[in-house]
């Protein structure tokens, strides 16, 4: 129910971003500026590169109400806080890596939640089907940055885990 989400359009977000798109939110996203193709291809109408201008200053100049809800997927606890200010009142703020300190934003009027894949609805049998229906629709797409052979897994790993490719490695 939430219009404007924020996200960082990496390789790990990619399918979340397109997922939030194809329920209707406006995807507002955040990376590094050599990554716009990439994010806006994935549905990001409104993208602030971190490394060219503050996340922060740029989405309350753009965005002076206040966002609707904040995807996060790299932040720790700290940086998480201080997008407490680019967030709406009743807005909310899901960290997928347990950054999110959930009292914090609850005396701040923010719904704050840290996501666990298993214990979401995406990870049940109707939630795999729906995202497999947006698959074969193709309102979702799985980009295939690389692929390499099994023995090199490992430099495959590293390569995933730096930042430096935009979508799967198979």
């Amino acid at each position: 129910d939430h219009r404007d989400l924020h996200s960082f359009p990496t390789r790990r977000s990619s399918d979340l971003i397109q997922i939030a798109r194809d329920r209707g939110a406006r995807v507002i996203g955040t990376a590094r500026s050599t990554t716009e193709d990439f994010a806006r291809k994935l549905g990001v109408e409104e993208f602030i590169a971190y490394d060219r201008e503050d996340v922060g200053a740029a989405l309350n100049a753009a965005h002076p109400g206040g966002i609707d809800a904040v995807l996060d997927l790299v932040s720790n606890g700290d940086t998480l806080k201080k997008l407490a200010g680019v967030v709406r009142a009743d807005g909310r703020i899901v960290s997928t890596i347990g950054s999110a300190d959930v009292e914090y934003f609850a005396v701040r009027d923010i719904a704050a939640q840290n996501l666990v894949m298993a214990q979401t609805p995406q990870s049940s049998h109707a939630g795999l089907r729906t995202l497999l229906e947006g698959i074969e629709q193709e309102r979702i797409r799985i980009f295939i940055a690389q692929e390499r052979p099994l023995a090199e897994a490992a430099a495959a790993l590293e390569a995933s885990k730096d930042g430096s490719v935009n979508g799967k490695i198979v």
